[in-house]
């Protein structure tokens, strides 16, 4: 009986996994883009923080392959039933990521303004 149940709860999981890593490969697509959009905006404006802002596109990107590569070796898997097509987004998504942008490119700042005075007092110590 026990291994009945444990059968029906990994069927279970194995369709919550084939939603989630749907929701993933979004995920990684709409933050990439995100960033790559901030980044054009600000490259004339404020190019200091369009540098972080490109090096941290560039660090997640590196995670972002492994990831994908690790999510295209599960779809290849006999039991695997979902999809590793991003998503397509809508208005609701599209304000979340604006507002994730948001938050970001504030840490951004928050990160730059820190060390350029960490900086500043370090010029003035010596």
């Amino acid at each position: 009986m026990d291994l009945y149940f444990k059968i029906c709860r990994a069927r279970e999981e194995i369709s919550r996994l084939d939603v989630e890593v749907c929701h993933l490969v979004t995920y990684i697509r709409d933050e990439d883009t995100c960033l790559r959009v901030s980044e054009d905006q600000l490259k004339v404006t404020s190019p200091a923080l369009a540098h972080q802002i490109a090096i941290l596109r560039n660090i997640r990107g590196r995670f972002n392959s492994h990831h994908l590569k690790r999510l295209d070796d599960i779809s290849k898997l006999s039991g695997f039933s979902g999809t590793i097509v991003p998503g397509k987004e809508e208005e609701e998504e599209e304000e979340e990521i604006a507002e994730e942008a948001s938050r970001r490119l504030q840490d951004v700042l928050l990160i730059t303004e820190d060390r350029s005075r960490l900086e500043l007092l370090d010029n003035l110590e010596e």
